[in-house]
């Protein structure tokens, strides 16, 4: 990866990417193109179009339609759902996805959220990731990079 400067997250470092802001089953795609989420180099569109595709080979597929209790590391089990301890990278070139907790991230540096606090766990399945991340690569890939 050109870039090695890391993202704002609490307790884990996470190479840059495009920031893609999004709620698991809602509607609330955000992206940017702040230099501090992307990078002064930017990305590739193509390489974030294989890294969902990453997401959707290693994750979705195998798990389908199966609910999972999604936490931050350390938050321990609150559901009778197995656990998908996050964050999960999905790293191809220029372009790395993950599926973390909001709650992770230092509240001021999340784009276009006001400061709040975020749940620790969260129940979705990888269906329901899939269809957030087929709703980021519509607005952020291929609405907002122009290669």
């Amino acid at each position: 990866m050109p870039w090695s400067h890391s993202s704002p997250v609490s307790g884990v470092t996470v190479p840059q990417s495009l920031f893609l802001n999004a709620t698991v089953g809602v509607s609330k795609v955000q992206c940017t193109n702040n230099e501090e989420w992307i990078g002064p180099q930017g990305i590739s569109k193509s390489d974030c179009v294989e890294a969902l595709f990453d997401l959707q080979r290693r994750d979705v597929q195998p798990h389908r339609g199966q609910m999972y209790e999604f936490t931050s590391v350390g938050s321990g089990k609150h559901s009778e759902f197995p656990v998908v301890i996050t964050p999960r990278k999905y790293d191809i070139g220029t372009c790395v996805v993950i599926i973390a907790m909001l709650e992770r991230f230092h509240p001021e540096s999340l784009p276009g959220e006001a400061p709040r606090v975020y749940a620790r766990t969260d129940t979705a399945t990888f269906n329901d990731a899939w269809r957030t991340a087929l709703e980021i690569q519509l607005k952020c890939l291929h609405e907002k990079l122009p290669n």
